[in-house]
């Protein structure tokens, strides 16, 4: 496809020629379900073409080489949000278009005293995590189900917040890194919260599709939540 000529306002008796139609009427923004789908429709994308992707809510423009999301680096779209009550998040199919994941929560009451969350990837459960609060030092040795994400909280309270940002998700030749920071309330001390900074690791090379967020007990928790994609 031609790239485009720019505006042109047309008159009673113009003609439209192939190359008016190319250049000028046909640069709107293109709507497709999904990236693969406007690959299948635009097999040759010219510079300064446009789409919307229905999927991820992201309109892009082509560079040349590349389909760049409008507005450069930094944009976020939700991925996922709810007010969550019971045992397990779970969201699936999560697109390979992003930079990393941002993953935020409030309003966290477990059911069980003390309990604290944890975060696995992919719905693999096996002892591949592992992670530190603070300034330790970080072990290596896989040991544990899942990725610790906060302190414990008083299940008489719903003031629990945090994030977790997972880096370079989609990669497929090295392990996955997070950040964490929490803020719960201490059990049995209402006045008193525990701030936590925690960093952990999943070893696993596999590129990350899935995210499920339950807590240490495997009881029901409530929780509101959003998982954000970042350009």
């Amino acid at each position: 496809m031609a790239a485009g000529l720019g505006l042109k306002t047309f008159v009673t008796g113009d003609v439209l020629t192939a190359a008016d139609i190319n250049g000028y009427l046909m640069q709107g923004v293109w709507v497709f379900a999904d990236a693969a789908a406007r690959t299948a429709a635009v097999t040759s994308p010219q510079e300064g073409n446009m789409s919307y992707l229905k999927d991820t809510n992201s309109t892009e423009y082509y560079s040349g080489s590349a389909w760049v999301a409008v507005g450069g680096g930094g944009g976020m779209t939700v991925i996922a949000s709810g007010a969550h009550s019971g045992t397990t998040i779970d969201i699936s199919s999560i697109a390979a278009t992003y930079n990393y994941l941002y993953f935020t929560w409030s309003d966290y009451q477990p059911t069980t005293d003390s309990d604290y969350l944890r975060m696995r990837f992919n719905n693999i459960s096996t002892a591949n995590y592992a992670g530190v609060f603070g300034n330790e030092e970080l072990n290596i040795a896989v040991s544990v189900s899942a990725l610790q994400m906060s302190q414990t909280q008083d299940n008489g309270t719903a003031d629990g917040q945090g994030a977790v940002t997972i880096l370079d998700y989609k990669n497929t030749t090295s392990w996955k890194f997070t950040q964490a920071v929490a803020l719960t309330n201490d059990p049995g001390t209402a006045t008193n919260a525990r701030l936590a900074r925690i960093a952990g690791y999943w070893n696993n090379t596999s590129a990350i599709n899935r995210i499920q967020v339950v807590t240490l007990s495997g009881n029901s928790f409530n929780l509101n939540y959003v998982l954000y994609g970042v350009k």
